[in-house]
């Protein structure tokens, strides 16, 4: 008989709707913020948790400056 034990600070992390294996919210995030006008100022902080995703992940990926797994797997 197994022990079921439970860790809440660990489990919540993997539980939050942010990260979910499904990348629509993220790209959906980023098109919010592309439609914007170039004078328009933004928060990412705000429209991160309009979309449920993680505001670092977000602007890093708005800037270019981290790539999908899949997309640098096919560039090497």
């Amino acid at each position: 008989m197994h022990a079921l034990v439970l860790y809440p600070s660990i489990n919540t992390i993997f539980s939050l709707p942010h990260n979910s294996t499904d990348i629509d919210p993220i790209n959906k995030a980023i098109k919010e913020i592309k439609s914007l006008e170039l004078c328009e100022t933004f928060f990412y902080a705000i429209i991160a948790k309009k979309y449920s995703v993680v505001c670092t992940t977000l602007m890093r990926r708005h800037k270019g400056i981290i790539a999908l797994r899949t997309t640098r797997i096919s560039n090497t």
